[in-house]
C-alpha cells in the first residue's frame, strides 16, 4: 500500500470486489494506516478474506483491531511471517513484538 507502493493506495470499495473474487483470499496492508486498515477488515468481515498487516511497528495494534496476522520485515534483524493471529492469540503476538523490540 502507500507506504512501499510509490504513494499507490487502493481504495475501499475495490478492496471489498477483490474479496468477493474466489481465487483472492487476502491482502497484505504495508501503508502504516491502522485506521485504513481497521475500515477494510470491516468492510470485508463478511467474506472470507484476510487482511494482514505489512508494518511491523504497528502489528500488534492492527491485530486488535482484525487483521488476520501479518508478514513483516522490520529492518534486516527479523523476519516474521505470522498468520492465523486472530484476537484469541493476542498474548501471544504482544509477547513476539516486545521481544523483537527489546532487540532493536
Amino acid at each position: 500500500m502507500p507506504s512501499f507502493a510509490g504513494g499507490l493506495s487502493i481504495d475501499k470499495e475495490l478492496v471489498v470486489q477483490l474479496a468477493k473474487h474466489p481465487n483472492i483470499i487476502g491482502m497484505k496492508d504495508s501503508s502504516g494506516n491502522v485506521a485504513n486498515l481497521k475500515e477494510l477488515v470491516g468492510a470485508t468481515t463478511e467474506y472470507d478474506f484476510a487482511m494482514l498487516a505489512g508494518t511491523g511497528s504497528v502489528f500488534y495494534e492492527c491485530l486488535t483491531h482484525g487483521a488476520t496476522g501479518g508478514i513483516v520485515r522490520t529492518g534486516s534483524t527479523m523476519r516474521l511471517g505470522l498468520f492465523g493471529t486472530r484476537l484469541t492469540d493476542r498474548a501471544w503476538a504482544r509477547h513476539y513484538v516486545i521481544r523483537w523490540r527489546k532487540q532493536t
